[in-house]
């Protein structure tokens, strides 16, 4: 029987991995969370694949990817979260919480849980203490960068300063009361989250505890600043406390210096984070749950902040940029029963965070199957994307994932392996007016900052730069070279050609050479992949044809006969087991129109087939895959758009050569 009772989850907000001491950080100091690390599983390589706040918490609220399929936007009625799956089981819920985005009720994130608490104050909170009145002593422009600021010709400031000079005050307003680090607001979740533990739950019930600290997000307001004392960890600046980023890019508006000193506040509001998260671990050991506990903390996000490999010149999450310093999260676990002190390299994905709670709370696949209370139908973990960790974390299993994937709904995808990190830059049109319309009803009394501040942001692309930066997208997709470059600062898609050049080189083809691509021309977008490939070919010296056949002619001489240089084909494995397309490349096989004859390959194909345990016959799948790809037996360019919808009741369609449909062989069977 597994020891694990209760579930305590710690959300943390903008926490970029690298600024723990566990992950490699040497100045920042976090003894606390570096502690909870040795003792529990540390995870080197956990993304979220959707971004920003809101969709992570969607993902792991379901444990279903957002990616490709929504973006900030509420819980759906038809979304099964983590509640839905354990209403009327013996499981108790909590939420303490300080994240703004959370609290709207048409979002529905609190939906369900058996008891919710809500700190006021954090970003976006321009209600609270909006009656309050600043000290006249204290000025907002004296805790931004004079670069942010613009007066027009009236010697006003703009809407965009504005706008930031509001938020600043609401922020001041606040802290003008504060007395110590107590006042903080990852203190006051921490210290809520306690409270419940020790007072308001059930003892004798099983629990699961979401506790959500938008901290260290903006604002940058550790002790120092409230305090009126230089930073330890930039003693020496004699410039504005800098509480606050610009809606812009840091060139032009901040300088250097500046940039630094927000680092250097955001290193001590990390500090901060790990007292009170560390204080609250403490509570949780000193009442006797955490042999009895699960606990996890990680991230929904990093966090740029300034150039390099601090945040590629931008100082807020406020372009669809899925870098590392963005995606990449931290992720700790401590699980009762196990020895820790363990780091796991595979990766892993928010969602699997999901499964993972489910798992140890006695609820996995089978369990979640059944039907929910009074018939209302929860889907079972088996519906989920996340894969519980539980086993990896048990030494039962090597690897969660092969690849993550990350981006902003829309706007970017990015695939990473062990080697690469693929960003691929979406140009899709985003209906910026319905997406700040969930934020703003234009009445000038609520939101963010009322009518002025919806104004001004549906003016742009929604989490793009406001004033004075390049909205628009890359151009070109980048690749990086992720153990040589892991904070992807050279993009090396641009110098494939010359790389390709001195590979040819060696290769006995110092001039390029010739070469010829058979294609069946009826196949418009095989004559379009093609064409491509012409071109990308050329850029590295190599002259190459397109011979455009008919179908008849590419069936008896590209295909049967073998009768090619190179040509473009297409395979429908929508009906194909692994085993029927890995056969394709066997030596001896009739449809091996490639010619592909490799004895290790073989060996595995026929052991494959001798095989009666799925496991080691997928492990020997994978092995010849292996094969294939570090041998270029084929050279896989895309998946096609190509997709068929067929009525249910209906029999005979062949969808291959997919531009003939014989209609004769089609009837309903009911």
């Amino acid at each position: 029987m597994s020891p694990i009772k209760n579930v305590i989850f710690i959300m943390l907000d903008t926490l970029q991995f690298n600024y723990l001491g566990c992950y490699g950080n040497t100045n920042v100091k976090t003894p606390n969370l570096d502690r909870f690390a040795r003792q529990g599983f540390l995870f080197e390589n956990a993304y979220s694949e959707g971004l920003p706040t809101i969709p992570v918490r969607r993902a792991i609220m379901t444990g279903r990817f957002t990616l490709p399929y929504a973006g900030w936007k509420p819980l759906d009625l038809n979304d099964t979260s983590l509640t839905d799956m354990l209403w009327c089981r013996e499981v108790q819920t909590a939420l303490v919480y300080d994240t703004p985005p959370m609290r709207l009720p048409k979002y529905g994130y609190s939906r369900g849980f058996d008891y919710v608490k809500f700190c006021n104050g954090h970003e976006l909170d321009h209600e609270t203490f909006h009656n309050v009145p600043l000290d006249p002593a204290v000025k907002a422009e004296d805790y931004l960068s004079p670069g942010m600021l613009h007066r027009n010709e009236d010697g006003e400031y703009d809407s965009s300063s504005q706008s930031l000079i509001r938020e600043a005050e609401c922020y001041l307003k606040q802290r003008q009361f504060w007395k110590s680090d107590a006042d903080n607001y990852v203190s006051v979740v921490a210290r809520e989250a306690d409270d419940w533990l020790r007072r308001k739950r059930d003892p004798k019930r099983p629990f699961l505890m979401w506790v959500d600290s938008f901290d260290p997000h903006e604002p940058w307001d550790p002790p120092s600043v409230w305090e009126g004392k230089p930073c330890p960890h930039d003693p020496d600046y004699q410039g504005n406390p800098m509480i606050l980023a610009p809606w812009t890019e840091v060139k032009g508006v901040m300088t250097e210096e500046e940039c630094a000193h927000i680092r250097a506040l955001y290193m001590e509001k990390v500090e901060l984070v790990d007292k009170w998260i560390g204080n609250l671990l403490d509570s949780i050991r000193e009442q006797g749950l955490w042999d009895e506990t699960m606990v996890i903390i990680t991230s929904d996000h990093g966090q740029p902040m300034g150039n390099g490999e601090h945040g590629h010149g931008i100082m807020r999450k406020c372009r669809p940029w899925p870098y590392e310093e963005l995606v990449h999260v931290p992720l700790l676990i401590h699980v009762p029963g196990l020895e820790g002190g363990k780091r796991i390299e595979s990766f892993v994905q928010n969602v699997d965070v999901t499964a993972t709670m489910m798992d140890a709370l006695g609820y996995g696949q089978s369990a979640l199957s059944e039907a929910g209370h009074e018939g209302i139908q929860t889907y079972g973990a088996d519906e989920m994307h996340g894969i519980s960790l539980l086993p990896v974390m048990r030494g039962e299993t090597d690897t969660v994932r092969e690849v993550a994937i990350a981006g902003y709904y829309g706007m970017s995808w990015s695939l990473i392996t062990k080697d690469w990190s693929y960003i691929h830059w979406l140009k899709n049109d985003i209906d910026t007016d319905e997406m700040n319309r969930l934020f703003y009803d234009g009445s000038g009394k609520g939101g963010n900052a009322g009518r002025q501040s919806a104004e001004l942001e549906m003016k742009e692309e929604m989490w793009t730069c406001v004033q004075g930066a390049e909205v628009t997208v890359p151009e070109q997709d980048e690749l990086y070279d992720r153990r040589a470059d892991p904070f992807q600062l050279n993009n090396l898609a641009g110098e494939h050609p010359e790389k390709a050049k001195e590979l040819l080189t060696e290769a006995g083809y110092p001039n390029g050479f010739d070469m010829t691509i058979t294609v069946p021309s009826n196949y418009q977008s095989h004559m379009d992949t093609a064409q491509v490939i012409v071109e990308q070919l050329k850029a590295v010296g190599i002259n190459a044809t397109i011979q455009p056949v008919t179908w008849e002619s590419w069936v008896q001489d590209t295909y049967s006969n073998r009768q090619f240089q190179s040509t473009v084909v297409g395979v429908d494995a929508s009906n194909m087991t692994a085993r029927a397309m890995l056969e394709r490349f066997v030596s001896t096989a009739s449809r091996d129109f490639i010619n592909y004859n490799n004895a290790d390959y073989d060996a595995l194909f026929a052991q494959a087939q001798a095989c009666y345990d799925d496991g080691e016959q997928t492990a020997l799948y994978r092995a010849m895959e292996k094969n294939l790809a570090e041998n270029a037996a084929n050279v896989y360019i895309q998946d096609m758009a190509d997709f068929v919808a067929v009525r249910d009741g209906l029999e005979g369609p062949s969808f291959y050569p997919i531009y003939v449909l014989d209609l004769s062989t089609i009837h309903y069977t009911k």
